[in-house]
């Protein structure tokens, strides 16, 4: 990964304010909805879930709820996502305290699983050198 990407990524993620603290909250505010979570997921993912091949986001959109939770739960126990080769995975490796609790989880998991499966954004669908560092 580019370093202006973490940076970007960074940015992004300190930027989603109360989305963030509630997924850092141990006790957690079960008001808050797995659509307002998932705004956390879009840099990457893109807006619907359906991917990204330009930040390495798989789609995710309309997957299982149980295969999302505990991918999650992979992350944020660190099964995943700490090995050199898997650059994609490092990015969810470093969101894992953003997955503090099961009931952010369980949300974000449920509402993904609503999702519509779509085509992940490609550089035609998103037009030419959209990124800084191309």
């Amino acid at each position: 990964m580019h370093p202006l990407q973490l940076i970007l990524v960074t940015f992004f993620l300190c930027s989603s304010g109360n989305v963030l603290g509630q997924m850092t909250l141990e006790t957690p505010n079960e008001t808050v909805t797995g659509e307002e979570l998932f705004v956390t997921c879009v840099f990457c993912h893109g807006n619907a879930g359906q991917g990204n091949d330009r930040r390495d986001g798989p789609a995710i959109a309309g997957l299982p709820a149980w295969y999302l939770e505990l991918q999650m739960h992979n992350f944020k126990d660190g099964v995943r996502g700490y090995l050199a080769e898997d650059v994609p995975g490092q990015v969810m490796h470093f969101t894992k305290g953003m997955l503090r609790n099961d009931f952010t989880i369980s949300s974000l998991a449920e509402y993904i699983s609503g999702l519509e499966p779509g085509k992940p954004m490609t550089d035609d669908a998103i037009g030419a050198r959209p990124y800084l560092w191309d």
